[in-house]
């Protein structure tokens, strides 16, 4: 809060703040790798409201960090399962796919109508709104197409590896499978 107030009052210039201010690409950007740093979009949502409420930064740029701040909380699952099992590197793609439809939905929700998105008088309500917005038309969405991006995922992302030679028993020994009783 203390930097706030020194951001606000014009103690301290920021060149960060600045490239925010006049930029949604850079906003998109910042959003993304603030929320690959903390993990979290929500913590983006809070971070971002008092920022918005003392016009430090734009709505408009607001509207950008919160879209790159879902994407950047499901890349940080996507990077997170790298080494895996295969169901677990599916359902992190699964949950990307779904923070980009919603990011991309609610970016079409913008060109068409910015005014849409500020609904209500609160400045820290509509940045809420548009964080739940963002995941709830990205889920909608994702329902719809669910079985396409289910079926797409598993032939072509990741394909499983049939391979007769190297199944075996994950948990039980194999010398108890081939002894007789």
């Amino acid at each position: 809060m203390v930097s706030l107030i020194y951001i606000k009052t014009g103690t301290i210039e920021n060149q960060l703040i600045h490239l925010i201010k006049n930029n949604y690409i850079s906003s998109l950007f910042l959003g993304t790798l603030i929320a690959l740093i903390f993990r979290s979009s929500n913590a983006i949502v809070i971070l971002l409201v008092p920022f918005v409420q003392n016009d430090v930064i734009g709505f408009n740029s607001a509207v950008f960090t919160v879209i790159g701040a879902n994407i950047g909380s499901s890349l940080f699952v996507l990077l997170k399962s790298y080494k895996q099992e295969r169901h677990i590197i599916i359902t992190s793609f699964i949950h990307f796919i779904i923070n980009i439809i919603g990011a991309f939905a609610v970016f079409i929700v913008f060109l068409l109508n910015p005014k849409l998105l500020n609904a209500t008088s609160s400045l820290s309500l509509n940045i809420i709104l548009l964080h739940i917005l963002t995941n709830l038309l990205g889920s909608l969405i994702s329902i719809l197409l669910s079985d396409s991006i289910i079926k797409s995922l598993l032939n072509n992302v990741y394909p499983t590896k049939t391979n007769s030679n190297t199944r075996r028993f994950k948990y039980i020994n194999p010398y108890v499978t081939n002894t007789p009783l």
